[in-house]
């Protein structure tokens, strides 16, 4: 288990090879999907992604209000914004206010 995992419901894991080194929690793009790792990865190795469930993700800026339902999407560097033009991967699940550096989003694949 991801150790920002927030709902033990529906999580939907797949195995992935890290093209870079990967920490437990970090949010990736690897290959076709989006994801937290699982658990720490090297660069090269095999590694699992959860691709679906509830994960507190890093905001890309402090300062952006999250309400329940907005769509996000992702950001280089493992992070996450309300949807503007990059990929959607996800809804807020856990309404998230100015000054904080973290969201909780339910991840969704059948958005991208």
């Amino acid at each position: 288990m991801a150790k920002n995992q927030k709902y033990w419901g529906w999580v939907e894991t797949v195995p992935f090879t890290a093209s870079a080194d990967r920490a437990a929690g970090d949010l990736v793009h690897e290959g076709l999907v989006y994801g937290v790792v699982v658990d720490t990865t090297l660069s090269g190795a095999a590694g699992m992604l959860h691709y679906r469930g509830g994960f507190q993700l890093t905001k890309n800026a402090a300062t952006e209000v999250h309400a329940v339902g907005d769509v996000v999407e992702f950001v280089t560097g493992g992070k996450v914004q309300k949807h503007d033009e990059g990929v959607k991967i996800g809804k807020v699940i856990e309404a998230s206010g100015n000054g904080t550096t973290t969201v909780i989003v339910d991840l969704m694949p059948e958005l991208y």
